[in-house]
């Protein structure tokens, strides 16, 4: 895919060695345990649902150890204050109400390409 993947969880939440295998035939993966090692020159961050400790929410302090435009993505719905912190929801680094304008059309696009029309 020509990027870097930081997967950044708790040590029991690692995704299977399997599958990280697997994803770096495509692209670099690297697996961090630690929050700011793991955002630390990041341009996307890319928040999935999580059940993980406050250690691995992201907000303003955590968001300085990524690039200063880094934009912050989360598939919905967001638990506030608990996997992003409530302010950075309407900072100019959060594009996620456009991430969700974007689904149904980027949906219907790759249904298209399936169906062949």
């Amino acid at each position: 895919c020509g990027m870097d993947v930081n997967v950044v969880c708790p040590e029991y939440a690692e995704p299977p060695a399997k599958v990280a295998d697997y994803c770096r035939q495509f692209c670099d993966v690297e697996i961090f345990n630690d929050l700011e090692d793991g955002l630390a020159g990041v341009d996307v961050i890319y928040i999935m649902s999580h059940d993980f400790d406050l250690n691995f929410e992201i907000d303003e302090r955590s968001l300085r150890y990524a690039k200063n435009n880094a934009v912050i993505l989360h598939p919905l719905p967001v638990r506030r204050d608990c996997e992003i912190a409530e302010t950075l929801l309407d900072s100019p680094n959060c594009l996620i109400n456009e991430q969700s304008a974007n689904l149904l059309p980027v949906l219907e696009a790759v249904e298209a390409l399936i169906i062949g029309k």
